[in-house]
């Protein structure tokens, strides 16, 4: 009897694990999907793999083996290409790259189907290399020696991008992005999947905006910190990352601000469902945190851009901000504070807009794309 598309011998390509953020969820629930997967990433860690993910066999690159990869492996992006074409992939049905920078570049057999989900092309590569390789995060000389690399990373970017037979996009955003950069359509939009049935619904609202995550320099953590000294609102910064050793030092003596640090699921949730709003002001891919927060029937605060001006309905379930500003984030502090009081807000039609991002969706939109190119 023919084996089912759950019963595939699949390779799933991804880039790294160090973090269990959005990008794993997405893995975590590709490992569900298919129990005969192997995975294949350039370097990262076993020590808090997502459920699914545990006890899958994983493969490494060359990368793994350099010490300390986990503290520097941002400065060996220039040898990611090279890495990621080195995996072999004989012996599997069909090969799923995730791709949010090299994924979709690996070489697969002839007769192997590759399929592509991709969050973006390559961030720093291309119109965001000014936010991630920056003068306040990068030395001149670091940024002169980036500089000269980025020219061959969208080189290879561009012509890896052919390599993939179907391609799938997470967003509307995302796909605008693959159209500009890599000259190509994509075939069709599956959203990530979200935890939306894990969400927790809080009549007691209390007296704190939270922000997930906003530790790296395209997250602009520093602005909504800033906002948050000027205006005086309470604010909790869930999660870790590169600024926010920096960021937790400038708000010394401003007892309104106040950092969590790495929590359980479990605990993120109590936090969420009891705050006034979430802050976000990445330009996201798509964006999980926002999807998260409706899902307790909070509103979001966001940027009118990227993944979340798709996900956020301005003025019914949050506030969208044409400008990234420490005056236009205060501004929207006081609207949602003044909707607050007047009940503005329907907290039950917000979690029923986020439901529709459930993973039980995501399953069965991705089954049903994979199953029409194998």
């Amino acid at each position: 009897m023919e084996k089912t598309i759950k019963e595939s011998k699949v390779a799933i390509v991804y880039e790294w694990f160090f973090r269990m953020a959005g990008g794993e969820r997405v893995i975590d629930a590709l490992c569900e999907m298919f129990p005969n997967a192997d995975i294949y990433v350039l370097f990262g860690s076993e020590k808090e793999l997502l459920e699914n993910i545990k006890g899958k066999k994983i493969y490494y690159s060359f990368l793994q083996k350099i010490p300390f990869i986990k503290k520097y492996y941002r400065y060996t992006y220039f040898l990611w290409p090279s890495a990621i074409e080195t995996f072999k992939f004989d012996g599997y049905d069909f090969v799923l790259s995730v791709n949010h920078c090299v994924a979709k570049g690996v070489i697969v057999p002839e007769d192997t189907p590759h399929l592509s989900y991709i969050f973006t092309p390559m961030r720093y590569a291309w119109d965001m290399s000014y936010e991630y390789f920056n003068k306040k995060n990068f030395s001149y000389l670091k940024r002169l020696g980036i500089n000269i690399f980025l020219p061959y990373l969208r080189f290879w970017d561009y012509y890896s991008s052919k390599r993939p037979d179907h391609i799938a996009v997470i967003s509307e955003f995302a796909g605008d992005r693959v159209r500009k950069y890599y000259k190509m359509d994509y075939e069709c939009i599956i959203n990530p999947p979200v935890d939306v049935e894990r969400a927790l619904y809080n009549e007691k609202v209390g007296d704190y905006y939270v922000s997930i995550a906003p530790f790296e320099p395209n997250k602009y953590g520093d602005v909504i910190v800033e906002a948050a000294k000027h205006f005086g609102f309470r604010l909790k910064l869930v999660g870790d990352g590169s600024m926010r050793k920096k960021l937790q030092k400038e708000c010394k003596g401003f007892n309104n601000i106040e950092f969590l640090g790495t929590i359980s699921e479990k605990k993120k949730f109590e936090i969420l469902s009891r705050a006034k709003g979430l802050i976000t002001m990445g330009v996201e891919d798509f964006g999980i945190a926002p999807i998260e927060a409706q899902a307790c029937g909070v509103p979001v605060i966001g940027l009118n851009a990227g993944g979340v001006k798709e996900t956020v309905l301005n003025d019914v379930t949050g506030i969208l901000i044409p400008h990234r500003t420490i005056e236009g984030i205060g501004r929207a502090v006081e609207d949602i504070e003044l909707k607050l009081s007047m009940n503005f807000f329907d907290r039950d039609f917000i979690v029923k807009h986020a439901k529709k991002f459930s993973k039980d969706r995501y399953i069965e939109e991705m089954y049903a794309w994979i199953g029409k190119n194998i």
